[in-house]
């Protein structure tokens, strides 16, 4: 007895069906997006707000511009990242540095923004770049409840000292 279903043999299958024996349909392209990471969204939509009112974020590829029209560019943007003079993070498939960090002329790191981050990079328990950016856009009880990344400009050897509490154990990040 034959069939009466119409024949599949021949007719074209949609780019994303499976075409091994018995593997059944493959997901569509635009289906197979990762969910978000929720917790790391929230984070950063936290941090983008903590630091607006310093400064901002801004992408690396905004950073390397300002660089650049400061003398420096691009190369030296990648110096102070390997050094670890400027503090980033990666969201979203880019690398995010806060403004606070850099002076306006000629656009480079602040020096006491560099001795924080010195100080944080001590052996301690001062956690990965994430966490950094929270300390810094964050109140700090050992500021009076000042963010060190706003407290830096006025009293940057505050803010160092909370660095090195921090470090010591002597207060939570």
């Amino acid at each position: 007895m034959r069939s009466t279903a119409p024949s599949l043999q021949g007719r074209r299958q949609p780019p994303w069906h499976g075409s091994a024996r018995g593997a059944g349909p493959r997901v569509p392209p635009h289906a197979a997006r990762p969910a978000p990471d929720a917790p790391r969204d929230e984070h950063f939509l936290a941090l983008l707000a903590a630091y607006r009112g310093c400064g901002g974020l801004a992408r690396r590829a905004e950073v390397d511009a300002r660089a650049a029209t400061g003398g420096e560019g691009a190369l030296a943007v990648r110096g102070w990242l390997a050094q670890r003079r400027v503090l980033a993070f990666d969201w979203g498939g880019q690398r995010w540095l806060p403004l606070f960090q850099f002076a306006c002329g000629p656009f480079a790191p602040l020096p006491a923004v560099q001795r924080v981050l010195a100080e944080l990079a001590q052996p301690g328990p001062t956690g990965d770049d994430w966490e950094l950016a929270g300390w810094f856009a964050a109140p700090n009880a050992a500021l009076d409840g000042a963010v060190p990344a706003r407290a830096i400009a006025t009293d940057p050897q505050a803010v160092a000292d909370a660095a090195r509490m921090l470090r010591w154990g002597l207060q939570s990040a």
